[in-house]
């Protein structure tokens, strides 16, 4: 019976001819222990092809690298949901395909000022906490009142820091021949003495690069003991999030002519 050494001696010639028969752009050679192909790619003076992946927060950024590095098959997938943007530049056809490791990826971080405004909305805020909010944020900050009048900030300030809860209860007893109930009612109204602001106007960029947006918040009061609980409550931010994406969608395609752009993500395999 022929023992596993000499077996290997045998096939030895018939791998290697299999080996060699099939070109590649990687060079690759067959080791003797077990007939593993190993890539020859690291002991090059150069790598056998292009990889690299470029991200980015910065639009402007993004946008000059794919003018830099466009060919004929770049291709751009944004998706709008999660506010990202990549560019594969060796994408290839489906009649040519190619491995597509070449790639640029966009995706933006919210500036400090828009971290703040929706980090809080609709977080109810001791009395305070709000007041050490407008302050930090005054630049950004405008107040009008019910009627849709300015405010000027300091006085709007000054209306949050007097702030009065005046609760009051009402009770009726009903007693019959074989029953008896009881019903109480509270309101709790929370004034000042100044002109209290109704809605809060929050101008910032949302992203480095993107234009500056005016967010409206409406104000109100929520009552929990003695101490108030102001809350804001940002108006349409879904819809301002959908036209921040379209912003986005808009100056990828203006700024990088007639590279083909797709709303979406893809995954290849």
């Amino acid at each position: 019976m022929m023992d596993a050494s000499a077996i290997k001696e045998i096939i030895k010639p018939a791998m290697a001819a299999q080996a060699a028969g099939h070109e590649t752009d990687i060079p690759v050679a067959m080791l003797p222990e077990d007939y593993v192909i190993q890539s020859l790619e690291p002991y090059l003076d150069q790598p056998a092809r292009h990889r690299a992946l470029f991200t980015t927060y910065q639009l402007g950024s993004f946008i000059d690298y794919i003018k830099d590095k466009d060919n004929d098959t770049t291709v751009v997938y944004v998706n709008d949901l999660s506010m990202k943007a990549t560019a594969i530049f060796d994408h290839g056809t489906e009649e040519e395909p190619n491995w597509a490791t070449h790639r640029a990826v966009f995706s933006p971080k919210h500036t400090d000022a828009y971290a703040a405004l929706t980090g809080k909305n609709k977080a109810p805020m001791e009395q305070q906490d709000f007041i050490d909010f407008i302050e930090d944020w005054a630049p950004n900050i405008g107040f009008a009142d019910s009627e849709g009048e300015d405010i000027p900030v300091p006085k709007a300030l000054a209306a949050v820091r007097r702030l009065h809860i005046t609760a009051k209860r009402q009770a009726t007893t009903e007693v019959g021949d074989f029953s008896k109930s009881h019903s109480a009612l509270e309101s709790v109204e929370i004034t000042t003495d100044g002109n209290l602001p109704a809605e809060m106007r929050f101008t910032c960029e949302p992203y480095p690069g993107f234009e500056p947006r005016q967010f409206s918040c409406r104000l109100y009061a929520r009552t929990g003991g003695d101490d108030p609980k102001l809350v804001y409550r940002i108006t349409g931010l879904e819809r301002m999030s959908q036209q921040i994406a379209d912003e986005m969608v808009g100056s990828i395609t203006a700024g990088t002519d007639a590279i083909a752009i797709y709303i979406g993500t893809i995954q290849h395999g």
